[in-house]
């Protein structure tokens, strides 16, 4: 397995394989909903609702392509984000 980080050439190199090939469904996805708890737990609830907070750099288009899906979702762009990883790690089972 390949060790972080990686080269500003090899990102770009990824980037580019990703432009001329999108991913693919293998068919219908379903999400259950259970695993998209969203938001803040309501204050004074301790332990509810406890989720590790990361931070994700995109290329310009790939942001600008996120904030229009949010937009039409009309859905914050993190549960967009959270709902492609769950997506992504559904399908490509470790």
């Amino acid at each position: 397995m390949r060790k972080l980080p990686r080269s500003e050439a090899e990102y770009e190199a990824l980037a580019d394989y990703y432009a001329e090939n999108p991913p693919v469904p293998a068919g219908p996805v379903t999400i259950s909903l259970d695993r998209l708890k969203t938001g803040r737990p309501a204050k004074g609830r301790a332990g509810a609702g406890k989720s590790a907070a990361i931070s994700i750099r995109f290329p310009d288009e790939l942001r600008e392509q996120l904030d229009r899906q949010a937009e039409t979702e009309r859905a914050p762009v993190a549960e967009v984000v959270r709902r492609a990883v769950i997506e992504y790690l559904d399908g490509h089972p470790v």
